[in-house]
């Protein structure tokens, strides 16, 4: 397998850092390889977008299945388990290309978790996408301190982004003059996600009271406050067991979570896996 990857979670932010919409992460490979039949499940914390470019995918997620046959191109949500399937061309072999991507509102929230992604791109989308993937690709020769390159590359993930929501449908109308009076809130979930929050708390930061700030959070976010925190823990932690080499106790530590038993019941209630198997698949390469 011949794979490459570019890691844009440190350099790029400074220079989005200024923009409500942040690129966080955005990581490029390739896969060539004799792999007929191959299968392999996994869920990672990033929206996987995969191109087919010799042989085809076979892929199921979320109770839906789709082939994707050469120049096709696949979309898995961050999180949900996808079962894939590599089938060879002619000529016995799987190849591939893929981007691994994450935009968040204030660095605090998966923009695309608040899109229905359809597991297939029509192929119109599909060419134009494939095309963005091969141009990350290339310019990965760049230095990662390029400035030049770096700009390029979050140009070229900004315009990957118009595509796939342009392609998928928004879960819901947010209103913007709501999302900045709880942009404050946001973020102290985010600065205090190892200590002890409360709606009390949280109300205190929009000078609204427990029950106006809990009614307001909800109708935004179809949530309530204390599940949303729940679920910023568990995004994060999801993300320090891919990236970092922790362990359990450590990630629930960090996360604000009293104790490794209750991280794990919590997010395999969540994302339907054991923190430790999540950790398993995401680590396996094949794609």
């Amino acid at each position: 397998m011949i794979a490459h990857r570019i890691n844009m979670s440190e350099t790029l932010m400074p220079l989005l850092a200024l923009e409500p919409l942040q690129l966080a992460f955005m990581q490029a490979g390739r896969l060539k390889k004799h792999c007929d039949g191959d299968t392999h499940r996994k869920a990672i914390p990033y929206t996987i977008v995969a191109q087919a470019c010799e042989g085809a995918y076979e892929v199921w997620c979320d109770g839906k299945h789709e082939v994707v046959s050469s120049g096709g191109i696949f979309l898995v949500p961050a999180h949900a388990p996808v079962k894939i399937t590599h089938w060879a061309g002619r000529r016995g072999i799987m190849a591939a290309r893929w981007l691994h991507l994450r935009f968040s509102l204030w660095g605090m929230i998966d923009f695309l978790s608040l899109y229905e992604l359809p597991l297939q791109l029509p192929k119109p989308a599909s060419l134009r996408l494939g095309k963005i993937i091969g141009r990350v690709l290339r310019s990965q020769a760049a230095e990662e301190a390029d400035t030049d390159a770096m700009i390029l590359r979050s140009e070229l993930a900004m315009d990957a982004l118009r595509l796939i929501c342009n392609a998928s449908k928004a879960k819901k109308h947010h209103s913007l003059i709501h999302w900045q009076r709880l942009h404050p809130v946001l973020r102290h979930i985010q600065e205090h996600l190892s200590e002890e929050i409360s709606v009390e708390k949280l109300a205190a930061v929009t000078n609204l009271s427990p029950a106006q700030f809990h009614v307001l959070f909800k109708a935004e976010f179809g949530i309530t406050p204390m599940r949303h925190v729940r679920n910023m823990r568990l995004d994060f932690a999801s993300r320090q067991l891919v990236t970092k080499n922790w362990t359990l106790s450590q990630i629930a530590e960090s996360a604000g979570f009293k104790d490794p038993f209750h991280f794990s019941h919590a997010f395999k209630t969540q994302f339907g896996i054991s923190p430790r198997k999540y950790r398993e698949q995401a680590s396996a390469e094949l794609l």
